[in-house]
Parts: structure tokens; sequence; C-alpha cells
């Protein structure tokens, strides 16, 4: 099982492969049956779900898609958060959020802030 790993080096059987040196010439196969592990830590997985849910029924983010496969993934990863996450049926699940977006805004520091 391959693996996305936080320094962006995917694990294809016994060979890893860095993305940014993959055209190398090396031939490369894409297995539709391999399943793929995204590891993200509890309060990634807490903000994304909560995220993927708020946005990806709004018109605006379809006309962002601009590829309808990318709906497939999409639906996957939404769905796999929702069913592994107990977070979101807790009562104090607002909290919880905030915690963690808290949390990852700060190990984010500056990255990812609009200039100006």
């Amino acid at each position: 099982m391959g693996e996305i790993t936080s320094a962006m080096y995917l694990l294809r059987g016994r060979e890893t492969v860095n993305p940014s040196t993959a055209e190398g010439g090396r031939r490369m196969d894409v297995r539709k049956d391999r399943p793929y592990t995204i590891r993200l830590t509890e309060d990634e997985a807490l903000v994304l779900s909560d995220w993927l849910d708020r946005v990806m029924h709004r018109k605006d983010f379809s006309q962002l898609v601009d590829d309808r496969a990318v709906w497939a993934p999409l639906y996957a990863i939404s769905g796999a958060l929702e069913t592994t996450l107990p977070h979101i049926f807790a009562s104090n699940y607002g909290e919880l959020l905030d915690a963690s977006r808290g949390r990852l805004l700060e190990k984010l520091g500056e990255s990812g802030q609009e200039d100006g």
C-alpha cells in the first residue's frame, strides 16, 4: 500500500519516488486498484472534514473543480473522514474544532497568509 507523507514522497510498492524527479525517464504506471493512505493528525483531519463539509456543496466550489473526475477522490476523502472521526458527533464539536484550528494556525505561523 502506498502512502503520501508530509515530506511529499510517494511510496510505490518497494520503490520510493520523489514527485519532483519522477519524470526522469522511468516508466511509471498507475494501478487503479492500489489503495493509498493519507496520514493526517486528528487536528488536520477534523479541520479538513469541517472545511470539505462546508465547501463541497457550494456552487462556487463546484465551478472551481474543473475536472469531474476529481469529485471521486473528494467524496472518498470526505466520506472516510466522516466515518472515522468521532469528534463530529460530540456535543462540544465547535470547541474541539476551534482548538484544532488554533493549534494548526500556531503550527503554520505566517505560512498561507495573504499579503496586504
